[in-house]
C-alpha cells in the first residue's frame, strides 16, 4: 500500500509563496519531492526563494518555479496558467 502522506511527484501550487509560511511549506513540499509552483505578487522575492530552495535541496528531488500574478485579478490568473 502507498504511504498515504507521500507527496512525490505531486504538484503544489502556493499561492502567497513568497511570505515566510509560503516559502516555508514550499522548502518542505520541495524536499520531499513535490513539485511546487509559488505565486505572488512580488517576483524579486519569488525569484530568490526559488533560487535558495533550489541551491539548499539535494539533487534528484521536488522541483519547484515562481510564477508572479495577483491571484485577486482574474487576468493575471488567465494569463499566469
Amino acid at each position: 500500500m502507498k504511504n498515504l502522506f507521500d507527496i512525490e511527484d505531486n504538484v503544489t501550487v502556493i499561492t502567497g509563496g513568497t511570505g515566510v509560511l509560503g516559502s516555508a511549506i514550499a522548502q518542505y513540499l520541495v524536499e520531499n519531492g513535490a513539485r511546487v509552483i509559488i505565486i505572488g505578487r512580488n517576483a524579486d522575492k519569488g525569484k530568490a526563494i526559488v533560487g535558495h530552495i533550489k541551491e539548499s535541496t539535494p539533487a534528484g528531488r521536488g522541483s519547484i518555479e515562481f510564477v508572479q500574478a495577483d491571484v485577486l485579478q482574474q487576468e493575471q490568473m488567465e494569463q499566469a496558467c
